[in-house]
């Protein structure tokens, strides 16, 4: 799928979405798109260059819902992280939230961030 403004992206994971997780995101879906049925978590990183030209960048980490295919809506993100100075903590907490996508965690531990 096409991203518009993403010079870099980058898939990362796909995680099937748990029970826990899959009752939370039906609200979700259903003020984005319910046509659309979730199965997965997509976590990516996207870099942006902040700085010309020597192409500096920030990170940031996005969580989609997705098909089994990984298909997924690019203008509907579940979670968006804030923005990182380099591309090492951007991948710290997309492996975060690969762990917490595992448990059946990540819309608590997302609840919880927003929380802190």
């Amino acid at each position: 799928m096409n991203q518009p403004d993403y010079r870099d992206f980058y898939p990362k994971s796909l995680i099937p979405i748990g029970n826990n997780d899959r009752k939370a995101l039906t609200s979700f879906q259903r003020q984005t798109d319910d046509t659309f049925q979730a199965t997965h978590w997509l976590v990516a990183l996207q870099g942006k260059v902040i700085y010309l030209p020597e192409e500096d960048y920030q990170w940031q980490v996005y969580l989609f819902p997705a098909d089994v295919e990984g298909s997924y809506t690019w203008e509907k993100p579940y979670y968006v992280s804030d923005c990182f100075e380099s591309m090492e903590k951007a991948i710290e907490v997309s492996c975060e939230l690969e762990l917490y996508g595992r448990d059946d965690a990540v819309i608590s531990s997302i609840r919880q961030e927003k929380i802190s």
